[in-house]
């Protein structure tokens, strides 16, 4: 019995490890951390809804960050009580992840990916941040979980489940929406062979639903209200991937750039008018440097996997080539361990690589998946240490002393 319990005592040691970490970065926290989501909470709790000036860089003021933030912060009186109970909840994910590290590889991964969480700096700031990157992850490792489960037991309500919790971290971070497309067409595709096809065509369609509902959320909030959201910045993303300019000023000058442009009637335009001007520039710049553009993309895509931030700074444990190759074995070895798992994986290394491809904020998006980046990094260190054991035990029978 006390043998089963230690994982869970060396669980509760790690959360609290974590919990102390996080705790004494709230004393001092402000809430110009991040202004956008304070602001836009100030807002709502004066009835004016999801409206301010000035942050949109095609200076439209209207909602152009997802909903669940600020609707959960407009809720609370003073933004310290949010960030405490941010804090407690950066430190419980440890149980998510180690469960997902469980799954993959055992109790020895799980624990190894909760450990590196805890520790992890950057999410030591984003604790202290108002920000939405620690709620994001709550919905998207249960979203994680629930699907990985459905693999095993096809409850086809898990997927429902997974689904709405999908939703949700959509609704709260919008990083998902190829990975959400490359899902829900693996779970088409395997229908025709499924043992039980009706309680996966059930699982298909509670997870496709879940998947859309963001969507039909930002079309219903456009029609009511005239409100705009991340999907309709098409134009602003693909000018950040063609952009020349440094990478710590390119807010600033493409912002710059599009008030040179800009035509005289741009006052009267409504905001799908500006999305297409927006548009039309990016495919200009794009086709008149189109092997500087994919140079420019590589790179970002190399930084973002590899390459250490200085955006975090004081991290602890930034980034690094050791955790990537780790992870990178993790992967691989659940090729063999979790078919599903290695799936759904490699859609996410394909939704954030066309991401930092085509974006500027590499740290921050990258951080929306450290958990799962760990959990593999975790299972790379199982795999490479179970590796040199049976290297040494084979060693071993292999000698004369053992061979006769």
């Amino acid at each position: 019995m006390k043998h089963h319990r230690a994982p869970l005592y060396a669980l509760a040691a790690i959360f609290l490890i974590a919990l102390q970490l996080r705790l004494p970065l709230m004393l001092t926290a402000k809430p110009k951390t991040y202004a956008a989501y304070f602001m836009l909470a100030q807002s709502i709790r004066h009835h004016q809804g999801m409206v301010y000036d000035g942050e949109a860089y095609t200076e439209v003021s209207h909602l152009r960050k997802p909903p669940v933030l600020p609707y959960l912060l407009a809720q609370f009186s003073n933004y310290r009580y949010f960030l405490y109970a941010q804090a407690f909840l950066s430190a419980l994910l440890v149980a998510p992840i180690f469960l997902l590290g469980l799954r993959w590889s055992g109790r020895a991964a799980g624990l190894i990916a909760a450990l590196l969480w805890a520790l992890w700096g950057p999410s030591l700031q984003l604790a202290a941040m108002i920000r939405p990157e620690t709620l994001f992850l709550l919905f998207f490792l249960i979203g994680l979980l629930c699907a990985l489960r459905f693999e095993e037991s096809r409850h086809w309500w898990l997927t429902a489940l997974a689904g709405l919790a999908f939703a949700c971290a959509e609704l709260t971070r919008t990083v998902l929406l190829v990975f959400a497309v490359l899902l829900t067409v693996d779970f088409l595709r395997r229908i025709p062979t499924a043992e039980h096809r009706k309680r996966f065509v059930l699982a298909t369609v509670a997870l496709a639903v879940g998947f859309a509902a963001p969507i039909g959320i930002y079309h219903l909030a456009k029609r009511e209200h005239g409100l705009t959201w991340v999907y309709d910045r098409k134009g602003l993303v693909l000018l950040y991937s063609t952009w020349e300019g440094g990478m710590e000023d390119t807010e600033l000058s493409i912002k710059r750039y599009i008030q040179q442009v800009r035509p005289d009637n741009w006052e009267q335009m409504t905001d799908s008018q500006r999305e297409h001007f927006v548009m039309g520039l990016a495919w200009r710049e794009l086709m008149r440097h189109p092997a500087a553009s994919a140079g420019r993309a590589s790179q970002k895509v190399f930084r973002f996997w590899i390459g250490r931030y200085g955006y975090w700074k004081t991290s602890w444990l930034s980034p690094s080539l050791l955790l990537s190759l780790l992870a990178l074995v993790g992967l691989l070895s659940l090729r063999r361990k979790n078919r599903a798992g290695f799936r759904w994986s490699l859609f996410l290394v394909l939704n954030f690589t066309l991401i930092a491809a085509v974006t500027h904020e590499k740290a921050l998006f990258r951080e929306v998946i450290t958990p799962w980046y760990l959990a593999l990094a975790a299972v790379g260190v199982v795999a490479v240490v179970r590796q040199a054991k049976q290297r040494i035990d084979r060693r071993r029978s292999e000698t004369p002393e053992n061979a006769t």
